[in-house]
């Protein structure tokens, strides 16, 4: 497909799941079962992550286990759970980056551990988790 089609598809995407995240009241939840929503997300988290890291998107998905590489799946693993309003499963999470969920799991603990003890890789978890949000927010017309 088209690179700049793709683009699009999926800035209409984020569009109507920005419309979606203000018109659901507190007690909803973003349908489970929208599958292409979350992966839209997922998508959205990492190039926010990777552009704002400046670092080449393919890269994460390498199956290698440089620092640099896994720290970044970390933050994005923790701001699927964390940075959104409705937490995207670790399945989901693991089906765009083909692996299982408990490897996601474990690599969001591992994130969260590496966010106690090292200040650099804790600001760039909140620089990006900002980052997102402010992607998602609803622009007035």
């Amino acid at each position: 497909m088209d690179e700049e089609l793709i683009k699009l598809i999926k800035n209409q995407v984020i569009e109507e799941i920005k419309k979606e995240y203000f018109l659901i009241k507190k007690t909803d939840e973003l349908d489970v079962n929208d599958k292409a929503k979350m992966d839209t997300l997922v998508v959205h988290v990492t190039d926010i992550v990777c552009d704002f890291l400046k670092i080449e998107k393919e890269r994460i998905f390498e199956v290698n286990r440089k620092r640099i590489y896994t720290e970044i799946r970390y933050i994005i693993y923790i701001i699927c759970r964390e940075g959104l309003k409705f937490p995207i499963p670790f399945s989901q999470i693991g089906k765009f980056f083909n692996k299982d969920h408990s490897s996601v799991l474990a690599g969001y603990r591992k994130g969260l551990d590496l966010m106690q003890f090292d200040k650099e890789f804790k600001d760039s978890v909140m620089k990006t988790k900002q980052l997102v949000a402010l992607s998602l927010i609803k622009k007035e017309n």
